[in-house]
């Protein structure tokens, strides 16, 4: 058996430029959430060690640690495991992983005379843990499910990302992917075989896509299946793009962003449905039931959604290019200045291990997030319909404030709460051209996914009601910035900025 490499390569290569736009964002919203963000564009000084708390883990587990030494108390380092099984541990234990966090958080909430440490810790471990579980595992069967809609069906949504949520079978998704891992993880340890279960394993996902009906069993016997026969093939498929390896290593990984790794999806997409052409010769070949897959030329809209979101009705019309009310501009700029709030207090807890009412004001705001997503809503609007334009111009905007308000910031204020220095592109260490595409794809995120859907579910608001919330918000922002101006927010984790920015970068142009 063999695949026609050149044909499934064409095929993606058409398949990713009648889409390019919306596969490049649903690629980063993807790679945001499963990855906290690119490596790139996270405002880490290039020459800290410190840059490896990216991995959510490792920072707490460097809390615990820091933690550990300052109450005395002997945790875990699974790269000192020795013994018969020590290759085992320390594969399942690599990067302090969950597992790690876990043991080290029970041994310094049991040993430790500061609950306060202990629980913050177990806590942090926990929450990462159930993001594992029930988003990360998942979200890959989403996106695989674009990507083979998207095949053939041109104005597939982004949200497909999202498809495993609208099945309500995520635990069931989640327990399938779980399980493959740990199955690869121990088949990893004997080399050859993990080799051989890669590929064996590799149609799993594919199925879920499919079918998120089918149970462990019938997906496992299904890819090895499907996948008999096709292994060694594969592997050249993989090997056959080495190239754009060595491409994104020489474009400091611009290329993978841009091209590369929609690229492979759709070659991945392209080969599963090349294989799955043969599904009457599987025993279980009637478990790949969705027909709507099968349509040999491109098509436009999804014919009929069987799988009904629980946040989004089949009302629901993506017009990213619509005008909004004014009472929407409003809750946009709280509901972003909310999530900005949340999504650094959040940060700073698991990377600090500490409570901290972030920003300048005292309520649960900050500003510049909602400012941010207004301002490119409104002035940005005549670009819309042109994707690439508007990315374009969403970075430059994003440099022109970074770096008027870096500049401001150490003439006025003698202060330096951020620095590119050693990175890439970067402009007396203001701006970095990382900084600037992170937040071109953010600004395409809010404006072709995130305020469509916000604009929706605002709009199903009794009008008075909506006019009511925004009054309260305004008039508890105003005696908020009043009050601030003379009395700012201050306090560890607040004022303290230069050593979160150290941990992370957050925010762009944040003046607090």
């Amino acid at each position: 058996m063999s695949l026609d490499r050149k044909k499934l390569k064409y095929e993606a290569h058409k398949n990713l430029k009648a889409t390019y736009a919306k596969s490049i964002l649903l690629m980063f919203i993807f790679s945001l959430i499963m990855n906290g963000g690119y490596s790139f564009g996270t405002g880490f000084d290039s020459r800290n060690d410190v840059q490896s708390s990216n991995n959510t883990f490792s920072a707490i587990s460097k809390i615990i640690k820091e933690e550990s030494i300052k109450n005395n108390v002997d945790i875990d380092d699974s790269s000192e495991y020795r013994g018969v099984l020590a290759p085992l541990i320390n594969k399942i234990t690599a990067d302090k992983s969950a597992i790690v966090s876990f043991i080290n958080s029970f041994k310094l909430l049991y040993y430790s005379h500061d609950i306060k440490a202990g629980m913050l810790s177990l806590f942090a471990a926990t929450v990462m843990f159930l993001i594992y579980i029930f988003i990360k595992l998942v979200l890959d069967i989403g996106k695989i499910r674009y990507f083979l809609e998207s095949r053939r069906y041109r104005d597939t949504k982004i949200d497909r990302l999202l498809f495993p949520y609208r099945t309500k079978r995520v635990v069931h998704l989640s327990l399938i992917i779980f399980l493959k891992n740990l199955y690869q993880t121990l088949w990893d340890l004997t080399i050859i075989g993990g080799f051989i279960k890669n590929y064996e394993y590799m149609m799993i996902p594919y199925i879920l896509a499919e079918n998120p009906s089918i149970n462990r069993k019938e997906a496992f016997r299904l890819s090895k299946e499907m996948m008999r026969g096709y292994k060694w093939e594969a592997f050249k498929l993989d090997l056959s793009l080495i190239g754009w390896f060595i491409l994104s290593i020489l474009t400091f990984g611009m290329s993978d962003i841009f091209y590369t790794d929609c690229y492979r999806q759709y070659i991945f997409a392209e080969m599963y449905m090349s294989i799955r052409g043969n599904k009457e010769s599987f025993s279980l070949g009637n478990l790949l039931c969705d027909d709507y897959l099968d349509v040999e030329v491109s098509l436009g809209e999804y014919p009929q959604d069987k799988y009904v979101s629980f946040w989004i009705r089949k009302d629901f019309k993506n017009d990213y290019n619509k005008s909004y009310s004014v009472t929407h501009y409003i809750l946009f700029f709280f509901t972003f200045s909310f999530i900005g709030w949340i999504w650094e207090v959040i940060l700073n807890l698991i990377m600090n291990g500490s409570f901290a009412n972030r920003g300048v004001m005292f309520g649960p705001w900050l500003p510049i997030y909602g400012f941010g997503a207004i301002f490119i809503l409104i002035f940005l609007k005549p670009f819309r319909k042109k994707p690439f334009y508007y990315f374009i111009i969403s970075c430059i905007l994003a440099g022109i404030l970074e770096y008027s308000t870096a500049l401001y910031l150490e003439t006025f204020k003698h202060m330096k709460w951020w620095d590119y220095s050693g990175y890439f592109l970067n402009i007396h260490g203001r701006i970095c051209l990382e900084g600037l595409i992170v937040f071109g794809f953010g600004g395409a995120a809010v404006t072709y996914f995130i305020a469509p859907i916000l604009s929706y579910h605002f709009s199903k608001i009794n009008p008075l009601i909506t006019r009511l919330i925004c009054f309260i918000l305004v008039l508890l922002f105003g005696i908020d910035m009043i009050y601030s101006t003379w009395h700012p927010n201050t306090g560890e984790g607040v004022t303290s900025y230069k050593d979160m920015v150290e941990l992370q970068k957050v925010s762009y142009f944040d003046e607090r």
